[in-house]
């Protein structure tokens, strides 16, 4: 018996009279079905590995989601479990044309939870808090202080094309340096409010695996990534905020880069 293990989207349920249709119908499409907990579960006889094959159910969408993250679909033998093969699916984008980043003949599937914008000029966000994001946890590789110099659209993809103004860590790119240009990718329908144009941004999150046509790395961001403003020094006089804001990414930044992570 083959298993396939469906993830809701937040706010959606699956169609019961769907599911049940093909539970019933006389070529038995599915054997069975499971909804608890956010999770579809689907008995299949087989799942064949020569051809494609398609179940087609509609979603019902409950409740609004501002940002809605993709979600997974794994499917795997019952009594291997340890044995799966998963993908993602988003309302914006069909389950067999998920974003996948290439160049040249190397490609890297970057479907996977979105990255987000801090508030504006939030200053609950602590030097302890941005620290502990770069060095503990998931490995961070890089931490720049970079100038937003604008967007391309390609393939389902957002690419913003950045300066290097300070390299707080990096890893694999060891030709990262002030002034250097690079590339941050995000899937399209993730980008909800773009960054501005000449303005200063604080961005953490890891190495990328595919480099562009002059041999730079990219860097895909992701949930795991860090991305927000760093006001110009004419922002920073306005409130005793402000102030406060401008001077924990200061203390931030120079920590940092004289101590790194404390182990």
């Amino acid at each position: 018996m083959t298993i396939l293990d469906v993830t809701g989207l937040s706010g959606f349920t699956p169609n019961i009279d769907d599911l049940d249709k093909l539970k019933n119908n006389v070529d038995k499409f599915i054997d069975n079905y499971e909804w608890a907990n956010g999770h579809l579960i689907i008995y299949l006889e087989s799942v064949s590995y020569l051809r494609r094959e398609c179940i087609a159910f509609r979603m019902i969408q409950e409740v609004s989601v501002v940002t809605l993250q993709p979600a997974a679909v794994s499917v795997f033998e019952y009594y291997a479990p340890e044995r799966h093969c998963t993908t993602f699916y988003h309302p914006t984008t069909s389950l067999l044309s998920l974003p996948r980043l290439c160049e040249d003949t190397t490609c890297k599937c970057a479907a996977g939870q979105c990255p987000t914008m801090k508030p504006y000029m939030d200053s609950s966000i602590t030097v302890d808090e941005r620290m502990q994001a770069l060095c503990d946890g998931p490995t961070l590789h890089f931490a720049y202080k970079v100038q937003y110099l604008g967007k391309i659209r390609k393939n389902s993809f957002l690419y913003f094309n950045v300066k290097l103004v300070e390299v707080l860590k990096r890893d694999k790119d060891q030709s990262a340096q002030a002034g250097a240009v690079r590339k941050l990718i995000v899937p399209e329908y993730c980008w909800k409010t773009y960054p501005q144009i000449k303005k200063f941004y604080l961005v953490m999150g890891q190495d990328g695996s595919i480099n562009d046509e002059q041999g730079r790395m990219q860097y895909v961001l992701n949930g795991r990534s860090w991305m927000e403003l760093w006001p110009a020094a004419g922002h920073c006089t306005q409130s005793d905020t402000h102030k406060k804001f401008c001077q924990d990414l200061e203390t931030f930044s120079v920590d940092f880069q004289a101590e790194g992570c404390q182990t």
